[in-house]
């Protein structure tokens, strides 16, 4: 992006200043100097350089005005780097009770099978972002990480750390899964921030910094046997952002 551009941009935008005006009418004005969108408008909002002043059903329609001091050219060029990426491939896999058909006409992959695939193929690290385990997925899951990973390839695996009366047992199952593996397996676990107040909910598999499975499923027998669950299969640049964010909640969690 032309830095004459971008400085267009940013004098459009410090000329809106106190001026209500819809997402829309901001992405012509902007359009004359650079290429936009309404993830442009996300960003700028989630800065703090839109305010908000009336929502509206589409987004491109809320009403915002300009803050001049969130503004800077700074902000103008990482408004177009934080911008999503297209440039990645993703695979369609579900899972589906057996009662709806066979759906695999519509071109969908079956979630289990290429998750296992992921796995075995995997050549020198795989992460894993799975809240819940349970002893039978466990049992299943060792043999075939025993069976067909590489104990050379490292394994790290985060969890969910429960309080309450589903602490022990919940924990349990993670050790008792960490003590089948043959590999080099390390386990940590996230629990609640009582500053923040979160939970670890999100479901993650990422295979030598090069493919990674992002979805609904745990690694759990509800999941992988009884519920309708949906998640892609994805490669590309995006997989490093992944990769990245997994070490944040490595460097967070506790051993165990």
């Amino acid at each position: 992006m032309k830095s004459t551009s971008l400085k267009g941009a940013l004098a459009e935008l410090e000329s809106l200043v106190d001026i209500e005006l819809s997402g829309s009418e901001l992405l012509s004005k902007l359009s004359k100097f650079v290429p936009v969108d309404k993830s442009f408008l996300y960003y700028l909002k989630s800065q703090g350089a839109l305010r908000e002043i009336r929502a509206s059903a589409r987004f491109e329609d809320y009403t915002f005005s300009v803050d001049r001091s969130k503004l800077s050219l700074a902000l103008i060029e990482n408004a177009f780097e934080q911008a999503p990426n297209f440039n990645d491939k993703c695979e369609v896999i579900i899972n589906y009770p057996t009662k709806f058909g066979e759906l695999s006409e519509l071109g969908f992959g079956m979630l289990y099978p290429n998750l296992i695939k992921l796995l075995v193929e995997a050549k020198s690290e795989i992460l894993i972002i799975n809240p819940f385990f349970d002893y039978k997925t466990n049992d299943d899951l060792a043999k075939i990480f025993n069976t067909y990973v590489s104990q050379k390839i490292n394994v790290k695996i985060i969890s969910r750390k429960e309080f309450g009366q589903g602490s022990s047992a919940q924990n349990k199952k993670l050790r008792h899964f960490l003590t089948q593996l043959k590999t080099n397996a390390e386990l940590r676990v996230l629990g609640e921030d009582q500053r923040e107040n979160f939970r670890l909910h999100a479901k993650a598999l990422i295979v030598d910094n090069n493919l990674a499975y992002i979805g609904s499923a745990n690694l759990s027998g509800m999941s992988l046997d009884s519920n309708i669950e949906t998640g892609v299969i994805i490669s590309g640049p995006s997989i490093k952002k992944l990769h990245d964010f997994f070490q944040i909640l490595w460097d967070l969690g506790e051993k165990i």
